[in-house]
């Protein structure tokens, strides 16, 4: 009789916690569908899929995109756009990058060149007797190929998922204010000298409530302008266009001439 009971007590405690879990399922409004158990090989080989980045919160933007329908390209880029954020001192608009693409079904592989380049109008002897200028300031800036790069990449390898779904993760991130990495802490605080001398530089890196550079897990919330420039990209029926030739570039020239730069025609 007891035994009975017991097995009896069982089903009804199955059934429920089914029941629960059922609901529980039914309430998730997730669009993103389950993203399928990893591999267990102790060399990464995955079955399906897998997006590795420097940020966790970076890599899951990968993750969703691949998700959503976008292939490997795709991911890639949406994620270099999540690491200019949570990473700016390694990467982001002002650099550049290498890619290399290995298309399985082809057996063929494709490298970009992203890499920033000097101005036109620089010279030999720009930083002779000022060699700081060369590593702080407003002359020390290369053409940014990112941009450049990651469209090229997109147009011609990705383009599975719309552009603006690629870059509206990254702008969403900023308009809740990104947590601080610790790559980017560290970072700040070894340059925290530099930035505390440069008014633009403070502006976004200097916390307004201790009046220190962010540490680690400090949400930032002060770039709005970054934030507007990414929407401005996510939206342009050509971001090349209006980055290097249109809008965008007339607006960074005028800042370089305000800061007594003369070479502003490299853009």
């Amino acid at each position: 009789m007891i035994g009975l009971l017991c097995i009896f007590i069982f089903l009804i405690s199955t059934v429920l916690f089914a029941s629960l879990y059922m609901k529980l399922l039914r309430g998730n409004n997730s669009k993103i569908p389950p993203w399928p158990k990893s591999s267990p090989s102790v060399l990464g080989e995955y079955s399906t899929a897998a997006v590795a980045a420097d940020n966790e919160i970076c890599s899951d933007i990968g993750r969703d995109i691949l998700l959503h329908g976008g292939n490997a390209v795709d991911a890639a880029i949406a994620t270099l756009f999540c690491i200019g954020v949570m990473d700016t001192q390694s990467a982001g608009l002002g650099g550049g990058h290498f890619m290399t693409i290995f298309n399985a079904t082809t057996k063929t592989c494709h490298v970009v060149d992203a890499r920033e380049i000097a101005p036109l109008a620089a010279f030999k002897d720009m930083y002779k007797d000022k060699w700081n200028n060369s590593k702080y300031g407003w002359e020390a800036i290369g053409v940014p190929g990112e941009l450049h790069g990651l469209w090229t990449e997109y147009k011609n390898f990705g383009g599975k998922i719309e552009w603006k779904k690629i870059v509206q993760p990254t702008i969403d991130i900023l308009a809740e204010g990104p947590p601080t990495s610790h790559h980017l802490a560290g970072s700040l605080k070894h340059f925290e000298k530099q930035i505390l001398a440069e008014p633009t530089m403070r502006k976004y890196y200097i916390n307004p409530k201790t009046k220190q550079v962010y540490k680690v897990g400090e949400q930032i919330r002060t770039r709005d302008n970054f934030k507007r420039t990414l929407q401005r990209l996510a939206d342009a029926e050509d971001p090349v266009e209006l980055f290097y030739r249109g809008e965008m570039m007339k607006e960074m020239v005028k800042e370089f001439q305000e800061h007594g730069i003369k070479f502003c025609s490299f853009f």
